[in-house]
């Protein structure tokens, strides 16, 4: 809610969430077969935010942000669906997040600087053997973050511009993954993340949008010894200098929508052209995707409360690796049977063509 003084706004909220979790982690082959075993979660989670913003003057505009988050989790690990209980965890993880922007608007220039820290709360792990380089219980992962946004609208085409510029430091990163036959997550000790996002939006012709996107992010994993991939716990390697997983170094997109009306029927049409840059899949990152472009098509006719729509996804039919195991089970998944071997790579499901009819009531 905000005062009667437009100058000065305020805002205050509380949150409130419950959940459970019930996982199984049955990798088939992969168990030789063993029994599956169960990971019941359960989480309490409570949040208080609030903000300040004064309006110092027309143009320049002050906002200060907190928010605390407090989250009470529980974990009973059991042999297998129905069976006995192996170990029981609980644990609270909470953390004030604070967040100040400086705004400068003034006709068609917008200018901001932002300084914020986000938080994502820690978790438990399957029992660690002695000779484990996990833990039973991961931390949560901090990120701080300075970004520089610049948004102009341009004299031409309706058009307007884009560019944030931003610099994170993550202590404590998150990763998700598969060693010594079991599913982890290891806290990386520092991780920084640089880059650029860019994008512009144009409206040349009536009926006709237009837009472009680009966005860089250079990730480097600044301190982390884990597992050695090959030689398996307790031997451990240096991943300093690497890039974390999942994460493509750059991403684009280019789009073009167009709209006319034909008496009582609305047609409309929209292509977008998205592009991943080099995609690895482990923190050691040897196995990867290399770049690549897809296209996806949307066709719609609309009349009355009536439309239909025709959608093909992947257009061209491009395949590529969207997963992948790291080095230390490639042999495994080589020699298991029946059925195998297995490919340490997961492809995407290529080109999908959907159409919908749908009316409004």
């Amino acid at each position: 809610m905000s005062s009667d003084n437009q100058d000065f706004t305020h805002l205050l909220g509380l949150f409130v969430q419950d959940t459970d979790k019930d996982r199984t982690d049955d990798f088939g082959p992969l168990l030789f077969g063993g029994p599956a075993p169960r990971y019941l979660t359960r989480s309490h989670q409570t949040s208080v935010f609030g903000g300040l913003g004064y309006q110092l003057t027309d143009a320049f505009k002050l906002e200060a942000q907190g928010r605390l988050d407090r989250d009470e989790r529980s974990q009973t690990i059991l042999s297998q669906v129905g069976g006995p209980v192996i170990s029981r965890r609980e644990g609270t993880f909470e953390r004030f997040q604070p967040r100040v922007t400086a705004q400068w608007l003034s006709g068609d220039t917008n200018l901001f600087l932002t300084y914020g820290e986000a938080y994502r709360p820690g978790g438990f792990n399957p029992t660690p053997a002695a000779s484990s380089i996990w833990k039973a219980t991961y931390q949560p992962e901090i990120t701080n973050s300075l970004e520089l946004g610049w948004k102009q609208n341009l004299p031409v085409a309706s058009g307007r511009l884009e560019l944030n510029i931003f610099s994170n430091k993550v202590e404590d990163y998150q990763n998700y993954t598969f060693i010594d036959n079991q599913s982890v997550t290891l806290n990386v000790e520092e991780v920084t993340v640089r880059g650029l996002e860019a994008s512009i939006f144009l409206e040349p012709l009536d009926g006709l949008d237009l837009s472009a996107s680009y966005a860089l992010a250079d990730t480097n994993i600044e301190r982390f010894i884990a597992t050695d991939p090959l030689l398996g716990s307790p031997a451990t390697r240096d991943y300093s200098g690497k890039a974390i997983p999942n994460a493509p170094k750059d991403t684009g997109k280019v789009s073009a929508k167009y709209g006319i009306s034909l008496d009582e029927v609305s047609l409309t049409g929209r292509i977008d052209a998205s592009y991943a840059g080099k995609t690895f899949y482990e923190i050691d990152n040897v196995l990867y995707s290399p770049a690549r472009w897809w296209t996806d098509l949307t066709l719609s006719a609309r009349r009355d409360a009536w439309t239909a729509t025709l959608q093909a996804q992947n257009l061209t039919n491009e395949r590529w690796a969207i997963s992948a195991f790291g080095q230390g089970m490639t042999g495994l998944l080589a020699g298991l049977g029946p059925g195998g071997p297995f490919d340490t790579f997961t492809i995407n499901r290529g080109r999908k063509v959907t159409f919908s009819l749908r009316r409004e009531f």
